[in-house]
């Protein structure tokens, strides 16, 4: 972890340190503290210079060295209109911590979705209002809940089709049974109507039996009477 006393985005504060504490001293101690840290800290100042950073800081930055982000502008890399840094340092100077989730570039322009947490550093022995920001890479979790949000959208209209579809089914099914037992109506109608037929039919032939017979009757009588009015 390296500082950089110098460039700072404020004036210093008159606080100085305890008579019996060596600033220097402090500072190498606060700089080897950061450094075997494995999260990534950076120490800000509070109008967002990059003051110290640790190598993981530099990784996510996107830097080789120090020299690429010391005393450069780490509110330059936050997306958006500066609001998002300046109500962080608000709230972490008010209540002497906050988080925030905000969207920031490397130095190459990589964007990424970021959470913050950091507390306010009170004293430093170098008098720059700053805070210890630790910085953790959210990209990954978000693209995987925005992942699992389309994935439960798609489900609900999914269901949503499905029920619309099961409705459409139970609808159907409905007619089906009314136009089946219109049909069955229809069938046994249809069979009472061929019975009635068969019976006239039978009917009218017996009717015609009969019309022939009695023709047939008629005729003979007409004969006799005719041979008998010749004799």
């Amino acid at each position: 972890m390296a500082t950089n006393p110098v460039n700072s985005s404020r004036t210093p504060t008159t606080a100085t340190a305890p008579p019996d504490l060596d600033p220097a001293l402090e500072i190498e101690r606060l700089r080897a503290l950061l450094e075997k840290q494995p999260s990534c800290l950076m120490r800000i100042g509070y109008g967002g210079t990059l003051l110290a950073v640790n190598e993981v800081a530099l990784t996510l930055l996107g830097a080789r060295t120090l020299a690429d982000v010391l005393g450069t502008s780490f509110t330059d890399r936050i997306q958006g209109d500066g609001t998002v840094w300046a109500d962080f340092v608000r709230r972490v100077s008010q209540g002497g911590s906050a988080s925030t989730e905000c969207d920031m570039n490397d130095l190459a322009g990589l964007g990424r979705a970021v959470m913050m947490q950091g507390i306010a550093l009170t004293g430093h022995p170098d008098g720059n209002e700053s805070l210890l920001v630790s910085v953790r890479d959210v990209t990954t979790a978000r693209r995987l809940q925005a992942s699992l949000q389309e994935q439960d959208d798609l489900r609900r209209t999914a269901q949503a089709s499905l029920d619309e579809a099961s409705a459409s089914l139970r609808d159907l099914r409905a007619r089906l049974t009314q136009a089946t037992a219109e049909q069955d109506r229809l069938r046994e109608a249809l069979e009472g109507t061929l019975a009635e037929r068969e019976q006239l039919t039978a009917a009218i032939d017996q009717l015609k039996s009969a019309l022939d017979a009695a023709i047939d009757a008629t005729v003979r009588v007409q004969q006799v009477t005719e041979r008998g009015g010749r004799t």
